[in-house]
């Protein structure tokens, strides 16, 4: 307005060129006091999905249910933390470093309701039942006037220097672990519910204007974001989109629905002439062919797919018309979208038929905006001498249409397991491959009662103090016995016993097995100190497997066959699922208990083993046997066998697992020792004048126990007996 003015006044006192002067001030005024024109900045879908932590950044004010970046209003910088892992005196300790971070992120310049989900880097950091993926400490700060300041912005900037953020809405995250992100801290996304039922459009705009627009409007939204340079642009998303029309009210913008009763007026009579002056008779016509649209679509946040962009078209493609796309940054469903969209598409075709007539002046002249006719809208009116001329456009006849019935489809979310407590499982593993271990090796293997699972932190128990040796391997898989499992038989492949194993979760899962128990890679289960290896795994149920073909007592445990009865753990056992700790300065049979403090972890889980050292001490000799030839002097011949796993091979011989051999034979009668001998064969021969010497009796039952001596420790001995 101001343009016209200046420019007529400076044309009229300084021709072309005042007219020129008079144009460039009135559109500074102009600007000045309507805005920007089209550099205004309103929402636009991706704005939600950056996180920012400039100076001067909006904050936007959330309405109803939405998925927001936020803005980083306070950070430390990385914390570093140093842990020493092992150490003896055969093997260096190892340091590992680890990086935290805390920072403070502003979700909503007004109140809300609760906080559901958050994403880092788009993977779930909290779920829904409100538990972390990660480890950290949230605190969430909801905007009310009567919160308190956050304890760790207090204690780093000092309590002067920290505010309560009152009226704005923050999460604080406190030592969020970095190792899971890169080392840096994460894209977060927030899940914001201002209130857990949708959100009126009129009570959006009520708010945005700052009550300059009031009425009441049907039209919802599932979630909003106000934000933008001005009022305009912050509800202009809302406004042109929605089907609601915007009236004079005295000094306010009464809101109505396009199908409100109430936004209908009297229909108007047009005059041909006044004071006997004929005038423009009224004129209907219809807009070009090729300016009507051949379809709309309506891009949003769809809630049933995390809030992803969704799109929803009403028209299909056509060799004329326009493909006409609204970005809508409102998180609605598919079935409201699909009903915007196809709002805007009728209205668009209606609006083709454009009239014009002249009315006599009368008091009542309906204001610029109203309805005239059920399907008619004003869209100027140009005042003249004793009367004026109405524009009109058409307007959607029908009824309100409902949400239509549309899929959204489907993403590819992030899965939003339960955590459950932490299962532990350890192992006194046995050394297969070379090189050959100096210590004790402890496996642990852990799992969850939940399928969102992933680690737990590890302490060794040292009497009443507790040593972190590190964090666990990925989740393995954790069971009970079933059915029980009989006493085996060593060196047999058992084909009648048929265990039955039931898994904690469906997440976990037992290898199939190829059929062979011997084959170097069978699979390996370990349960109550014995190890097992089978064949073939046959699932029944989703939790339930049913084994068979087993070799019992694997890798030296064959003195730990006994039944196992119901209700024993199982674990399998996988290089890739169990953490190896070989440089705890374990001393050879001593007990070990371990501690995992996991996220789903109230208290800590203990679990203990009753002795370590399997992978120090050699095999038991086999195939003992006693003989005497004929001038009565005693034979006893037996093999040895190699901690070294090389798998079933035929005519080779085992490779040396010890700098020497060296056997210890002892033979006992009736639990007295009678003599012990110490020889770097596999074969004792005993004369015939020392067997007499012990002064047994005939028939005297003698006890013959074999152990091979390693570098280490002593093997469990091979005992046959026989009678002298």
């Amino acid at each position: 307005m101001a343009t016209l003015v200046l420019t007529a006044l400076g044309t009229a006192i300084g021709g072309p060129v005042g007219g020129a002067v008079g144009a460039m001030l009135g559109q500074q005024l102009d600007r000045a006091i309507v805005g920007n024109g089209p550099r205004r900045d309103g929402p636009r879908l991706q704005e939600l999905e950056l996180q920012t932590s400039s100076y001067g950044t909006a904050i936007p004010a959330i309405f109803g249910t939405m998925r927001v970046a936020g803005t980083v209003i306070w950070a430390s910088d990385l914390i570093e933390r140093r842990t020493v892992n092992g150490g003896s005196k055969t093997r260096p300790a190892t340091t590992t470093y680890s990086y935290s971070a805390n920072l403070a992120v502003a979700v909503s310049s007004k109140p809300i309701a609760r906080i559901g989900r958050i994403w880092a880097d788009g993977n779930l950091l909290r779920g829904s039942d409100g538990a972390l993926k990660v480890e950290a400490v949230l605190r969430m700060y909801n905007g009310w006037d009567d919160q308190a300041v956050d304890p760790l912005l207090a204690s780093s900037e000092g309590m002067a220097l920290s505010s309560a953020h009152r009226g704005l809405a923050y999460v604080v995250i406190e030592d969020l672990q970095l190792a899971d992100f890169g080392n840096r801290i994460p894209s977060l996304t927030f899940e914001i519910f201002e209130r857990d039922v949708p959100a009126a459009v009129s009570e959006i705009l009520h708010h945005a204007s700052r009550g300059l627009i009031e009425g009441i409007s049907n039209e919802t939204v599932d979630g909003f974001a106000v934000q933008g340079s001005d009022q305009r642009t912050s509800i202009a998303p809302l406004t042109n989109s929605f089907p609601i029309i915007l009236r004079p009210n005295g000094r306010q913008l009464h809101a109505e629905d396009w199908f409100s009763p109430t936004a209908n007026a009297v229909a108007y009579e047009p005059v041909s002439a006044i004071d006997g002056r004929a005038i423009e008779r009224p004129a209907k016509k219809r807009g070009a062919k090729s300016k009507s649209s051949a379809s709309f679509a309506v891009r949003h946040y769809e809630p049933a797919r995390d809030y992803q962009i969704g799109l929803q078209r009403y028209g299909g493609s056509s060799d004329v018309g326009r493909d006409i796309q609204i970005d809508l940054p409102v998180s609605l469903s598919a079935s409201k979208a699909k009903r915007i969209s196809t709002l805007l598409s009728i209205q668009d075709a209606s609006a083709s038929m454009q009239s014009a007539a002249t009315l006599a002046l009368r008091p009542d002249i309906p204001k610029l905006g109203s309805f005239v006719q059920s399907n008619q809208k004003l869209t100027e009116i140009e005042y003249q001498k004793g009367a004026f001329r109405i524009s009109t456009s058409g307007w959607i006849s029908q009824s309100a249409v409902p949400d239509l019935a549309i899929d959204a489809g489907r993403d590819v979310a992030a899965p939003d397991l339960a955590i459950g407590e932490t299962l532990l499982h350890l192992v006194d593993l046995p050394a297969i491959a070379a090189p050959l271990p100096l210590e004790p090796k402890l496996g642990v293997i852990s799992a969850g009662t939940g399928e969102g699972w992933r680690k737990a932190a590890l302490s060794l128990r040292d009497g009443n103090s507790l040593i972190e040796i590190g964090r666990t391997a990925p989740p393995g898989t954790i069971g009970t016995l079933i059915a029980p499992f009989a006493e085996g038989q060593a060196q047999r492949i058992d084909r009648k016993s048929r265990p039955v194993i039931r898994i904690t979760h469906p997440g976990m899962s037992l290898l199939p097995g190829n059929g062979d128990p011997l084959w170097t890679n069978a699979p390996v289960l370990h349960i109550a100190g014995e190890f097992v290896k089978y064949g073939n795994c046959q699932q029944i149920s989703a939790t339930d497997y049913w084994l068979s073909d087993l070799v019992r007592g694997c890798f030296g445990t064959e003195h730990n066959m006994a039944a196992h009865g119901a209700g024993h753990t199982i674990a399998v056992v996988n290089a890739e699922q169990i953490a190896v700790f070989d440089s705890l300065a374990l001393p050879v049979g001593a007990p070990v208990s371990i501690e995992a403090v996991g996220l789903g972890d109230t208290q800590p889980v203990l679990a203990s083993i009753t002795s370590v050292g399997l992978a120090l001490r050699p095999l038991s000799p086999v195939h003992l046997r006693i003989s005497r030839n004929e001038a009565l002097d005693l034979k006893l011949e037996w093999k040895r066998r190699s901690r070294l796993d090389t798998g079933w091979c035929d005519f080779v011989d085992l490779p040396l697992d010890e700098p020497q051999p060296l056997f210890r034979v002892s033979l006992e009668a009736s639990g007295i020792l009678i003599n012990e001998y110490q020889v770097d064969s596999e074969v004792l021969e005993i004369a015939a004048s020392t067997v007499s010497s012990w002064q047994l009796a005939a028939g005297t039952l003698l006890h013959c126990a074999v152990r091979q001596v390693g570098a280490g420790a002593v093997s469990l001995p091979c005992v046959r007996q026989f009678v002298v």
